[in-house]
């Protein structure tokens, strides 16, 4: 309860606090934070207010009170330093209803902190009774409403362009520029666009994402985060150069394509800033929406490199790397096979050897050579016939699975009801503590404690119902693993050679053991066998 026994002689320590965020200052719904500051000043002065701190906060939103300044002025009032705090209005203070009751009911009265917004002309000290009354709860209430519906109202335009293929990113991706015209609209960076092209080639020509890197530092380029300073007129970092990650981002990047892919990640509450990755299969995706400067076949072909995890390299090597390094592991100790070759009248002849043995000797290992055509060859027939098979039974596999998949979708559907409903509950009772609290039901240290419990259980079934949306998307999208492995495999029919694309597709790695002899392990090989066997 807010009841002030002032002694002798006490002096207000009086803490202004100011708040704007970009789109309010954009849209012109508040004043600037000079503005603020002066405004307050000046009624400071009105309530004989004169030993006054200023703290600001400008670009950040009242959804929460994760903000520097206000945490500032807080850590001042728990160390005694600030007795009064002056806003130019609630809105300003913050716009989370639950936490701000809290602090502005609790904390201050506990910490003898007199509380003064201007617009509502509220001040704890002259009016107590007011800050008692439900009207506070209410503006609290009413100021996180206007959050919600911006918020809400903000996800649905964003959707609704995102949708119709237009950029609406705050940072557009590297190779590209925003249209003059259209600032939803992307047009080739042509200064980069020889760069982007060439990372491609270096990496599908066996070069590691680090020798990349190196590369384009020794050519001075500048890396993405400098290109998009220079643009901008802003002041380059000379430290901040290309790196192993730089290089994957782009090689990853499918927007290159001409592909507008949007909506990767998602935020579930106006109330919390962190955004949760999405499924590919969630994805915003409209399909040639601007110039590409990578072709469809280059790009799926880098993914399926890129899934492999392993790179083969040419630095410190006079042997132009194989087509199957990296996939290739001896059989006893584990290692990556590497190309080696061999000239006999005048021809050159390739081998596979165990690169701990070409390192070490004997004593480490053997060497399990093998000819490199023969890996080939075998691996076209092995791929051809498991074709053929496959053909054959993939009506069988989907009449399968699809009564499979039937059961599995009702259970998963009753479970996220469950789930969610489960998750409503726990809303509805945490909103209610603090209700109980005011009522006396229970005390200021259960409430926290409930609070706290409460809020654990909602993130842990947040994540619950996303795996389980999750899981429904894929069934109903038709993801199941007998389907993927049917289609990756049949759509190399009549395939007459072995590509580095066909071997990130299909293959998990191919092991020769000391005899020499060959074992290939697919991608997808349990759930084949099963269904074929």
């Amino acid at each position: 309860m807010y009841q002030m026994a002032l002694q002798d002689n006490f002096r207000w320590h009086t803490a202004i606090y100011v708040r704007i965020t970009d789109n309010e200052k954009k849209k012109g719904l508040y004043d600037s934070i000079d503005n603020q500051i002066k405004i307050l000043k000046q009624y400071a002065l009105k309530k004989e207010l004169s030993n006054v701190r200023v703290f600001a906060d400008e670009h950040k939103k009242g959804g929460n009170f994760d903000r520097p300044a206000f945490k500032q002025m807080m850590d001042q009032i728990k160390q005694g330093n600030i007795n009064c705090v002056m806003v130019k209005d609630l809105s300003r203070f913050g716009r989370e209803h639950i936490e701000g009751d809290y602090l502005l009911e609790v904390f201050f009265p506990e910490n003898d902190v007199r509380l003064i917004s201007k617009l509502e002309s509220i001040d704890s000290y002259t009016d107590p009774k007011r800050m008692n009354s439900i009207e506070i709860p209410l503006i609290n209430l009413f100021n996180e409403q206007y959050l919600r519906q911006v918020s809400n109202s903000t996800k649905a335009s964003l959707k609704m362009k995102r949708k119709e293929g237009k950029f609406v990113g705050s940072r557009v991706p590297y190779g590209y520029l925003r249209s003059s015209e259209d600032k939803h609209q992307l047009i080739v960076d042509e200064s980069v666009r020889d760069i982007i092209v060439s990372i491609f080639e270096m990496y599908l020509n066996y070069m590691s994402f680090d020798a990349i890197a190196q590369k384009l530092n020794i050519d001075n380029i500048l890396a993405p985060s400098q290109h998009y300073k220079k643009i901008h007129g802003q002041a380059i970092n000379p430290d901040s150069v290309w790196n192993a990650n730089a290089v994957r981002n782009i090689i990853t990047q499918p927007i290159l394509t001409g592909d507008m892919v949007q909506g990767r990640t998602v935020s579930y509450s106006h109330k919390v800033k962190k955004r949760v990755p999405l499924p590919k299969g969630k994805w915003t995706v409209v399909e040639d929406t601007h110039e590409a400067i990578v072709e469809r076949d280059t790009f799926n072909t880098a993914q399926a490199i890129v899934k492999k995890k392993s790179r083969p390299t040419v630095r410190k090597q006079k042997t132009q790397p194989s087509i199957l390094a990296g996939f290739m592991v001896c059989g006893d100790c584990h290692a990556v096979m590497q190309r080696t070759v061999s000239t006999h009248n005048g021809k050159k002849y390739y081998h596979m050897i165990c690169s701990t043995y070409k390192k070490l000797g004997k004593t480490a290992c053997t060497n399990h050579l093998v000819s490199e055509s023969n890996i080939k060859e075998v691996l076209l027939t092995t791929i051809n016939k498991l074709i053929a098979v496959i053909v054959d039974v993939e009506k069988a596999i989907k009449e399968n699975k699809r009564n499979e998949i039937s059961k599995l979708r009702a259970k998963l559907k009753q479970e996220l009801k469950f789930s969610m409903i489960e998750r409503e509950r726990i809303a509805s009772i945490k909103a209610g503590l603090y209700s109980d609290y005011k009522q006396d039901v229970i005390s200021l240290d259960d409430y926290k404690d409930m609070r706290q419990q409460f809020e654990v259980k909602q993130i842990a079934l947040d994540k619950k119902i996303d795996k389980l949306n999750k899981e429904l998307y894929q069934l109903d999208n038709g993801k199941s693993y007998s389907t993927e492995a049917a289609n990756a495999f049949t759509k190399y029919s009549g395939i007459s050679e072995i590509t580095r694309e066909l071997l990130g597709d299909l293959v998990e790695k191919i092991v020769i053991d000391a005899d020499k002899n060959i074992t290939i392990i697919f991608k997808f090989q349990d759930e084949l066998k099963r269904y074929l066997n």
